[in-house]
């Protein structure tokens, strides 16, 4: 059971799935109650003015406006439908709840909300969030997930309305994936069994804009990209938009009890909190600037140029293999090196490999500790892992990077520079990056390798 409080303007208040006791305060608000996903418990209206305030009903596609009933129980009234009780009116006649608007799916028909039910500067209406201008970003931690989870990457996207726009293209329509894709930021994804990761993460959001949640089944955001660039059509996306009967795969509800939202993707395979930040601004960690980015898994210190910063770097592994991990200087979001000569590579030409590991900083193999390392400041760090064998090896071996599943291989941040085409790593915390050693992707659990670093300027 949730408290839902309204501001002092006009608010869209919405039920939710029931059991939550409902306050508008003042101002013409609009108290919404579903008829979709029919309330166990029903919702408790405390303040309904009728002169002012209106009560929506969503409806199913077959649902009729004559199913909705009101009854008088003493001094409340109740609004059922069929024999399913939505919600008790307190302190309110029968013959006062003349405001009640019913309005069949799809939900984008629906009025776009002007004001919600607003929680730490976010609002929650559609299942989808509403930023308003107090708020700048959320909190977001994993809180449990069912057993043999598949690896599966949690993002975000704004849109530019209730109907999932991007850009004026609207969902299923061509190009659509690849908008979403330029949008989209990563929040994280987490491992499975013992190696499964509370994080948090905080990710800064833009005044007055709609965000939705995704989720990226077995994959990855950059995995989506560059399957788009190969020309394929992804299909392992869950969206948070309601389809036409009002449901979906990611449920968003108000939570009482950390002032702020609960997200079940999937019947709970995995469930989220959204919290209130501390502080006035997004707690970004030094070195994780850029993890916002689909293929950000990196330590981006450009802002320390000029200093020198000490560096913890922490691995654990669950591999046989006898995996090595390096960081690389690049030049930009795409993974560009600068050699000596003034030439630039980009991951996959030739000669990328060998030479982005022969610059490699930061060495360690797969259970090391290498603490308080010296670091230089104003540079991006990319990570780079050699399966089954030390950077010296692959450079000696391999150095093209080429060959099957049984040679010595580099697996690098940037798909592009990856002999299968694969995703190799995941953003599974801040600064914290979990690599998958199988050539072509293998079991996909991505702790064969888990990298932490931690900074301080």
């Amino acid at each position: 059971m949730a408290i839902i409080k309204g501001t002092a303007g006009d608010d869209i208040i919405l039920g939710g799935e029931g059991n939550n006791t409902l306050t508008g305060g003042a101002g013409a608000d609009i108290f919404e109650l579903s008829a979709i996903n029919l309330p166990k418990i029903p919702n408790t209206i405390t303040d309904f003015a009728p002169l002012e305030d209106t009560i929506q009903i969503d409806l199913p596609i077959n649902g009729k406006s004559s199913d909705i009933t009101t009854v008088q129980t003493g001094k409340d009234a109740t609004i059922n439908f069929g024999t399913t009780q939505l919600a008790i009116v307190q302190n309110t006649s029968v013959n006062d709840l003349t405001n009640i608007i019913s309005l069949n799916a799809p939900i984008a028909a629906t009025p776009t909300p002007t004001s919600v039910l607003s929680i730490l500067g976010i609002s929650l209406a559609k299942n989808l969030f509403t930023t308003d201008t107090s708020g700048n970003g959320f909190g977001i931690s994993a809180f449990s997930q069912k057993p043999g989870s598949k690896v599966n990457e949690i993002g975000i996207v704004e849109i530019d309305d209730f109907t999932g726009k991007i850009g004026g293209i609207a969902p299923g329509s061509a190009g659509y994936l690849q908008a979403l894709v330029g949008r989209a930021k990563p929040i994280f994804s987490t491992l499975d069994g013992s190696f499964f990761n509370p994080a948090k993460r905080e990710i800064g959001l833009d005044a007055s804009k709609t965000y939705e949640f995704f989720q990226v089944q077995d994959g990855s955001i950059a995995q989506l990209q560059q399957q788009i660039t190969d020309g394929k059509t992804p299909t392992n996306i869950l969206f948070a938009l309601p389809d036409a009967n009002g449901n979906s795969p990611i449920k968003l509800t108000s939570n009482s009890t950390n002032d702020g939202y609960r997200v079940s993707v999937n019947n709970d395979e995995l469930v989220l909190n959204v919290t209130k930040l501390d502080g006035v601004g997004v707690n970004t960690p030094i070195g994780s600037k850029s993890q916002d980015l689909a293929q950000g898994r990196t330590l981006d210190l450009t802002d320390f140029a000029g200093q020198t910063l000490k560096v913890d770097i922490t691995t654990t592994s669950s591999a046989a293999y006898n995996n090595n991990i390096g960081f690389y200087a690049v030049e930009d979001a795409i993974g560009s090196i600068l050699l000596a000569n003034g030439t630039m590579l980009k991951p996959g030409d030739a000669n990328y490999a060998s030479e982005a590991i022969k610059s490699a900083v930061l060495q360690a193999s797969k259970t090391d500790s290498k603490l308080n390392q010296d670091v230089v400041g104003g540079k991006i760090y990319a990570p780079v892992v050699v399966a089954q064998g030390s950077l010296t090896d692959f450079v000696n071996k391999n150095p093209t990077n080429g060959g099957g599943a049984n040679d010595i291989h580099a697996y690098f941040n940037y798909i592009g520079a990856n002999p299968d085409r694969t995703d190799h790593f995941r953003l599974i915390g801040n600064n914290t990056f979990g690599v998958e050693d199988l050539y072509g992707g293998g079991d996909r659990d991505f702790n064969d390798v888990v990298i932490k670093a931690s900074f301080k300027a």
